[in-house]
């Protein structure tokens, strides 16, 4: 099972996945298949589960390769809101999870949307089958207003409980409202440098992709 980590706070979104793909007959690919990507400036996705059934749900949104992964498409989508971008999928997966409940077509998948959603930086995570420890659906994630981030994670639970043990450590010893991009990196990378020694599903490979709130001239830019 693959590994999705992602983090809010009122700055920045940060998100990162492994890069080992695992098939049914259980031979591991190398190191290099990418599950994260950023679709513009406000938009970023990380997948799990069955590729092919991941690729259904962003088809035309990206590109699917074998070894490669998931890549960008040669389509620009700067014009796509976050919120438009949340209401295709959902339709998408309603249609998918319909087709799995009455036995047409049966999915695995857990995906992780995050983005700006016009007043802060939101988690959606779509989730479908038996893998995934949460029941089949979606779930939208806000970071409080009085605590500096909000995590969020698909993987096996040991890999969540370091994740969570990790985050808890950081805002016990810094109690900042500031924490930076590199310090979550530095977590994600511990999790997994951690994880692989003990799940042959994943490396200690990550891919990451961020967006950045900045304010210039009196605007707010996200880049």
């Amino acid at each position: 099972m693959s590994i999705i980590q992602a983090v809010i706070t009122d700055n920045f979104c940060l998100m990162s996945g492994d890069s080992r793909a695992t098939y049914s007959n259980n031979n591991t690919c190398k190191s290099g298949f990418n599950k994260v990507i950023k679709l513009n400036n406000q938009i970023l996705f990380g997948v799990t589960g069955n590729p092919i059934h991941c690729f259904k749900l962003f088809e035309g949104y990206c590109f699917y390769d074998t070894k490669k992964g998931f890549v960008n498409s040669d389509k620009e989508f700067d014009d796509l809101s976050y919120i438009e971008f949340i209401g295709i999928i959902t339709s998408k997966f309603y249609k998918m999870l319909k087709e799995h409940i009455e036995g047409i077509s049966k999915y695995e998948l857990g995906v992780i949307i995050c983005g700006y959603n016009g007043k802060r930086f939101e988690i959606t995570s779509f989730s479908i089958g038996s893998k995934f420890g949460v029941p089949n659906g979606i779930n939208v994630i806000h970071k409080v207003d009085d605590f500096p981030y909000k995590c969020a994670m698909i993987g096996l639970s040991k890999h969540i409980n370091k994740f969570e043990i990790l985050t808890n450590e950081l805002h016990e010893k810094y109690l900042s409202e500031n924490f930076s991009i590199r310090q979550f990196k530095n977590i994600m990378q511990e999790v997994v440098d951690d994880g692989s020694k003990f799940d042959y599903t994943i490396d200690n490979k990550l891919n990451f992709e961020t967006i950045r709130k900045l304010n210039k001239n009196d605007d707010i830019i996200f880049k």
